[in-house]
């Protein structure tokens, strides 16, 4: 008997074998991180001193022209920017004042001492109406701007400047990262990193810069940070703040190596100062040889040091005589071209003859084609003028321009008279 099947179970059935519909899972918005412009938050009424003058670009650009032109202002190498910060902030030193009286020796005819500076100051800005040591912490930083701005009208230091290749005192950013700080070499041990400036027009803030390093752990940690495999800025940034930093380092470890070592010979000194004298008297005469031997490391040390500055002063005074004597050479030349010049304008406008003029004219074309000469046809050339006054022969052979007198012609050697004058 056939068996009748519900229409229930047969919409079942369909239920049962339809495809499911997955629903979708709602996709969460990605947002990416908004690039925050780089701000210094340093003020001059709640920062501190060593903030303000580890942001202020017054302060940093007036040392780095005074560190650049040190042997101008015969500034001491041991005088560094730590020293001046410390005046500047604290206490002014002996060093301070010594380094106050180089920079505005030059401004005054009036001798300036340690003693007396702050009154010279006085006399060169008076609108500084304090004394140096009383002013503001920016008014000093004002004032030492003003210093370096007074030089850069005074006659005898530009001179000095003008005879200095642009490249060795030209100051340009290591580079830029990714965040549009700009990072800058000062000092010999600083790094600094400075804000984007604005091109508008208007008055530039008084704090665009923030100190990077300055000691040994910062720059063991900004090596480690631009290394290739943390790297946060472009590649040659990274490549110049790693060697630099490389270079510092060792500075500043062999500085503390010194400082460790004369600490030690100290402690020594006053070890044996406590040992009864005829307990101590093998031991202070082994100290006492230690000692000679460790004078005489230094006094060689030193001598090393100091002839390797006469060496690299020497090679920088060669360096600028050279240059000297190559303008020197330039405008010799340059003037006896064009004198030259003149005179065979003048012998092509009394001239007759078109073939005598054709080839003054190819003389004179002659003249200005080389961009430089040498020494020997300066001297050459000098003795052009004395021979104006006789019986002047000129003639073009083989690319060359040769003048000869009367008394010096050689009648086998000159085949053709072109210019023949009395005076």
């Amino acid at each position: 008997m056939p068996v009748r099947r519900s229409a229930n179970t047969t919409s079942e059935k369909k239920q049962k074998t339809a495809p499911t519909k997955e629903k979708k899972k709602p996709v969460k918005a990605t947002l990416k991180p908004v690039k925050q412009k780089p701000v210094i938050k340093v003020t001059e009424t709640e920062s501190s001193p060593e903030e303000i003058v580890h942001s202020s670009w017054k302060f940093i650009t007036a040392f780095q022209f005074f560190h650049v032109f040190r042997h101008y202002f015969q500034i001491p190498a041991s005088f560094n920017i730590d020293k001046l910060e410390h005046a500047l902030c604290q206490r002014p030193s002996f060093a301070f004042a010594d380094f106050m009286a180089h920079i505005i020796n030059t401004l005054i005819r009036q001798p300036v001492t340690n003693e007396n500076y702050e009154d010279r100051l006085l006399t060169l800005f008076p609108d500084y109406q304090d004394r140096f040591s009383d002013l503001s912490l920016m008014d000093k930083i004002d004032v030492l701007k003003a210093i370096e701005y007074a030089h850069l009208e005074e006659e005898n230091f530009m001179t000095f400047r003008n005879e200095i290749t642009p490249e060795s005192i030209r100051m340009d950013p290591l580079g830029i990262d990714y965040e549009g700080w700009s990072y800058w070499y000062f000092g010999d041990t600083r790094l600094y990193r400075e804000i984007p400036l604005s091109n508008k027009k208007g008055s530039l803030p008084d704090f665009t810069f923030e100190l990077v390093c300055s000691t040994v752990e910062d720059w063991h940690e900004i090596v480690k940070r631009f290394q290739p495999k943390n790297r946060t800025s472009n590649r040659e940034l990274a490549d110049h703040i790693c060697e630099i930093g490389l270079e510092v380092i060792g500075k500043l470890e062999a500085r503390e190596a010194t400082r460790l070592k004369n600490e030690a010979k100290l402690k020594r000194a006053k070890e044996l100062e406590l040992i009864p004298r005829k307990r101590s008297r093998r031991l202070e005469t082994r100290f006492e040889e230690e000692a000679k031997r460790q004078k005489l490391l230094e006094i060689e040390r030193q001598q090393a040091e100091l002839e390797a500055i006469e060496r690299k002063q020497r090679l920088k005074e060669e360096r600028l005589r050279a240059e000297q004597e190559k303008r020197k050479l330039k405008v010799e030349e340059a003037r006896l071209k064009n004198e030259a010049h003149a005179y065979l304008s003048s012998l092509i406008s009394a001239s007759m003859d078109k073939e005598s003029i054709l080839k003054l004219r190819e003389l004179r074309n002659q003249i200005h084609k080389k961009a430089s000469i040498d020494e020997d046809q300066v001297v050459k050339m000098r003795r052009w003028i004395p021979l104006l006054s006789k019986k002047i022969f000129i003639e073009f052979k083989e690319g060359k321009i040769r003048f000869t007198s009367e008394e010096n012609l050689d009648e086998g050697k000159m085949t053709r008279d072109i210019i023949h004058r009395r005076r």
